[in-house]
């Protein structure tokens, strides 16, 4: 009976893994109008710098990304974290604020995990959204994490 149920148990286990991987949900991210011209120029490189970004279409006036992949979550999580921790050159508030929002995006979709100080790995789907109110600030979220890990590494070397 022990040996059935642990059976049972190791089934169910291995198809709810599979059925993760082999049908990962598709979503669809939004790109903030200011940072439109950006990711279109990331898209038009060549090679691409990294498939998400020719995964995207036009909606109307919006740039939307459709991806089923972790790895393009990652990609533009880092590349909104990285712009907003570290940018190339000085920014507008509202280019700022631009960066954040496709950060909570991806934030809503994923659970992301921080890098150090400026990069980020989407480490699994959430089982279901965030609500977009309570997305809140995946900055704000990521960096208490990265401070939370450095604190833990610096407490185990000594």
């Amino acid at each position: 009976m022990l040996v059935f149920a642990l059976a049972i148990s190791l089934s169910l286990t291995m198809d709810n893994s599979l059925s993760n991987a082999a049908f990962p949900r598709m979503v669809h991210i939004c790109i903030p109008p200011d940072l439109q011209a950006i990711a279109q120029a990331l898209a038009a490189e060549t090679p691409p710098v990294h498939p998400a970004w020719t995964k995207w279409r036009q909606r109307g006036r919006h740039f939307i990304v459709a991806t089923n992949d972790l790895n393009d979550i990652t990609e533009l999580a880092d590349f909104a974290l990285t712009n907003i921790e570290e940018p190339e050159e000085p920014q507008t508030k509202r280019m700022r604020q631009a960066y954040q929002i496709l950060l909570n995006r991806t934030h809503r979709y994923a659970e992301l995990v921080p890098l150090g100080s400026c990069h980020v790995v989407a480490e699994r789907w959430r089982d279901k959204p965030l609500p977009e109110a309570t997305a809140g600030s995946a900055v704000s979220a990521l960096r208490s994490a990265s401070s939370y890990r450095h604190r833990k590494e610096m407490q185990q070397r000594h």
